[in-house]
């Protein structure tokens, strides 16, 4: 099932169309017509001509249209097409006594439509797009041709048996070059690599889930939106039921942008499973990131008030907690925001014992909690922060005698807070690279979530060809080094 769906809507696929034409123009210049050769009846006698060197060097357009259909894909229809052309000519006499001329010539082209179609699949082998070609037509209905050179103004008449052929052989040439434009986006999707790294720990599994699903009103990709492990092995990963499978469609109703992308409750916890597979949820807490606002110090002598038996058994030694996870954060989505529950969390208090070297655990802690990660867009990644809303601390055990929870409890809370929840969300501010198109920005994105299990953002983009958008995310373990 589909982790992720990214839908264009109408104004999406209309800007996006916008662009691809602007681009499509400017690519497919100059473009190359089929020499013409014939013959005609002129002043001069019966002549033998030929035309060659057809250029079209610049093209506008009046009008263009897309749509969407089930059957057919995609449809592009190019009306009012404008160009200018350029070409040589030359011709000879037929009769025993030979007369030879030659020049160039202007056209100015007007009253042509091109039209294209195709379709997007998902290529099995690979989960990455398959751009099918439809048909594509091309048609121009007037030309305007000025000649130059020798004595031209003495050869229009074979002008008007030239007129019908090159304005064929133009429609021909425009069909060809915009069929070859819409044909070399082909190998481009087919290569863009649906692995997205994250950083050394994870990656974004982007391939397509299914075939794209085209309607009048949108175009809906399904994406398998996976967070998986960059080490090879995803390890056990908790399977449970989620969000139901995604709706194509646009979903920003009260907001109308250019692309929704959906996330589901299940896609957003497969990171915390990855990152949990891999123990990158483990914190160390020592002395060098002990937090200076706490009222005590990570050294035995300034716990007598708390746990006394710690201070006597274990005089003036360096403390730290090891504090993790039993089990991978569950995530939960609602209107109401984005929740992480970790009912299973562990709190090991140590000492550093007199060799310098072995941490020894004194007393553990189990720990549960609940917290609401606020996301946003930024740079094509979906970051976050994360605050945590309960703090519940219980003891599984104590070799230095009865622990005052009450104490300890803001201690510990504090710890976690400012080391471990600092580094989550210094890597929640990077975030993780959405599966976007690099040459696309993403701007004005909003952000809202359903009682269905699923996080929508509403974004529009824009199209910047001389930059690609990527961001570099450090891991949780990169944090730690630091």
């Amino acid at each position: 099932d589909a982790g992720m769906m990214l839908s264009l809507s109408e104004a999406g696929i209309t800007y996006a169309k916008e662009q691809a034409v602007s681009v499509g123009i400017t690519q497919s210049l100059p473009i190359k017509v089929d020499d013409q050769s014939g013959t005609a009846d002129t002043k001069v006698g019966h002549i033998n001509y030929e035309i060659t060197s057809i250029i079209i060097d610049k093209l506008s357009i009046d009008q263009s249209s897309v749509t969407l259909d089930p059957q057919t894909g995609l449809s592009i229809t190019l009306n009012g097409v404008s160009a200018h052309l350029t070409f040589a000519w030359r011709y000879s006499t037929r009769g025993t006594i030979k007369i030879r001329d030659h020049g160039t010539a202007d056209v100015a082209a007007s009253e042509m439509d091109v039209h294209t179609d195709f379709m997007l699949k998902r290529l099995p082998a690979t989960g990455t797009v398959d751009l099918v070609q439809g048909t594509t037509t091309g048609a121009c209905h007037n030309i305007d041709i000025k000649l130059h050179g020798g004595a031209s103004w003495l050869y229009e008449v074979f002008v008007n048996s030239l007129t019908k052929k090159l304005e064929s052989a133009i429609g021909e040439a425009l069909s060809t070059a915009v069929s070859t434009e819409i044909g070399a986006l082909g190998p481009e999707l087919a290569g863009y690599d649906p692995i997205v790294p994250i950083d050394k720990t994870a990656e974004l599994n982007a391939t397509l889930a299914a075939d794209p699903t085209f309607d009048p009103e949108f175009l809906s990709i399904p994406i398998t939106g996976r967070v998986v492990s960059a080490r090879g092995s995803d390890g056990d990963v908790r399977r449970r039921v989620g969000a139901t499978q995604i709706p194509p469609g646009t979903s920003c109703k009260d907001a109308p942008q250019m692309l929704d992308i959906v996330l589901t409750d299940t896609a957003m916890e497969s990171a915390t499973t990855t990152y949990y597979n891999a123990g990158e949820l483990v914190w160390d807490i020592t002395s060098d990131v002990w937090p200076a606002s706490a009222p005590v110090p990570l050294n035995t002598s300034g716990w007598f008030q708390i746990l006394p038996q710690l201070a006597a058994k274990y005089p003036d030694r360096p403390m730290g907690f090891l504090t993790g996870m039993q089990a991978a954060p569950e995530v939960k989505v609602s209107s109401g925001g984005v929740q992480l529950d970790v009912p299973k969390g562990t709190v090991d208090m140590r000492v550093l014992l007199e060799d310098g070297e072995t941490w020894h655990s004194v007393a553990t802690f189990s720990l549960a909690t609940t917290a609401t990660l606020a996301l946003q867009v930024k740079q094509n990644n979906v970051t976050g922060a994360l605050s945590i809303d309960e703090f519940h601390l219980e003891v599984v055990s104590s070799e230095v005698g009865l622990v005052r929870l009450e104490l300890l409890t803001p201690i510990v809370s504090l710890a976690i807070k400012t080391v471990a929840l600092s580094m989550i969300n210094e890597n929640l501010a990077v975030g993780v690279p959405l599966p976007v198109w690099p040459k696309l920005k993403l701007s004005d994105t909003l952000v809202t979530s359903t009682d269905d299990g699923y996080v929508v953002l509403c974004s529009n983009f824009v199209y910047t060809p001389e930059e690609s958008v990527t961001v570099r995310r450090p891991t949780i373990s990169d944090a730690r080094d630091a």
